[in-house]
């Protein structure tokens, strides 16, 4: 049962300007975790990525003071063409469970001049 879908992007582009090598990072505003022992993080990317050597990496990361963040598992593979990516987070999976009171996701963008025109992205909370 889903109990704390959290919608972080719909429609989102994400593009840097033309000629950027420098990451574009995008942080989501903070959630609390409500002691949910199951997060599934989805992604989508629709569209035709463009730009030399497109990136896009997302992480989960956890807190329980808001201020000192600390990513949750192992680093996620960069997104480079349009697709989808799950990576759910419990205890027992590979990224291993959100433990601490609040959570937020981080989104880099790298390459030279990268283009993702359309970008979904789903944290949902699920009762196990």
């Amino acid at each position: 049962m889903i109990i704390n879908p959290l919608q972080i992007m719909a429609y989102a582009p994400l593009t840097a300007p033309t000629g950027s090598t420098n990451p574009l990072v995008f942080t989501s505003e903070v959630y609390p975790s409500d002691g949910i022992a199951l997060w599934v993080l989805m992604v989508r990317v629709a569209g035709a990525v463009t730009g030399t050597t497109p990136t896009l990496t997302f992480a989960v990361q956890q807190s329980n003071d808001q201020v000192t963040w600390a990513g949750v598992g192992a680093a996620l593979a960069a997104i480079t063409a349009a697709g989808v990516q799950v990576t759910p987070y419990a205890t027992g999976t590979t990224q291993g469970a959100i433990t601490q009171t609040y959570l937020r996701v981080v989104a880099t963008l790298g390459g030279t001049a990268p283009n993702y025109p359309l970008v979904f992205v789903d944290l949902v909370g699920q009762s196990v």
